[in-house]
């Protein structure tokens, strides 16, 4: 698979065309059928997360790495089928924003597919539970199972943030099981380092936190686990969380002037 090649496209229309056929037909279902079929969506991709790779990965210790809160999504599905009933205002739109967040990263950055076979058992897995992660909060905005608020935009990055130390620890568990020798090679929430993307963040990242602050290694060049991330919060999560809470509204505003 390459950038915006056939594969990563027909994946991008996979994730938009089903989001709108779902919401179509669930439109006309009680609104009992219509929290079924999404929790639904939900247990199925909790299933397949853990079932998936055992087709895939030869060792224990492999299952038991892939099929822990390795990355932001993992951790999205491991929380979602207890999230999807909790009324809490912080909790609750934290989780949607970052659904949809976690979800698109894959089709904007698709750095794990690039030179993959795009038809492997892996691939399909990859994209697949990554678009049923990105229907559930779309169905429910869309349903009015849940109200985007302005004011609750901020809890996308406290989210993330908590996404990111569940993420951590869960790599030092895996180090301490002896699955990985240096948990700092479990990187699938660039919560160490940038990885390829630094030449896109790296402008924006403090020198400070790019650098051993003190010691015999200070001023070696190093980032500051999370803290690093910091001003990519305030720069890209943030205004990404706005423009889904603009774009639902527009959305709603133009629904309601053709009514």
């Amino acid at each position: 698979m390459a950038f915006l090649d056939i594969w990563h496209i027909m994946w991008i229309f996979i994730y938009f065309l089903g989001a709108y056929v779902l919401c179509m037909w669930l439109k006309t279902k009680t609104p009992q059928v219509q929290r079924s079929v999404i929790y639904g969506l939900i247990l199925i991709n909790f299933v397949i997360h853990f079932v998936g790779p055992a087709w895939t990965r030869d060792t224990l210790s492999e299952w038991v790495l892939h099929v822990s809160m390795l990355n932001i999504c993992a951790v999205l599905v491991f929380v979602s089928p207890f999230l999807y009933w909790q009324q809490d205002r912080f909790l609750k739109p934290g989780w949607v924003y970052m659904s949809i967040i976690g979800a698109l990263g894959l089709l904007i950055f698709p750095e794990y597919a690039i030179g993959q076979d795009p038809l492997s058992f892996h691939m399909i897995r990859l994209f697949g539970q990554h678009a049923l992660l990105f229907f559930v909060p779309i169905l429910m905005i869309r349903l009015d199972h849940v109200k985007l608020r302005w004011r609750d935009t901020w809890t996308s990055s406290v989210f993330l943030v908590m996404i990111l130390i569940t993420v951590i620890a869960n790599a030092a568990v895996m180090e301490v099981l002896g699955v990985v020798t240096n948990m700092r090679r479990i990187n699938g929430a660039f919560q160490w380092h940038p990885g390829s993307l630094a030449t896109v963040v790296d402008w924006a990242i403090p020198d400070v936190f790019m650098t051993v602050p003190f010691g015999p290694a200070a001023g070696d060049a190093v980032y500051w686990p999370l803290f690093y991330m910091l001003p990519v919060f305030i720069l890209f999560i943030f205004p990404v969380t706005l423009g889904i809470n603009a774009i639902d509204k527009g959305l709603r505003d133009w629904l309601a002037k053709r009514q």
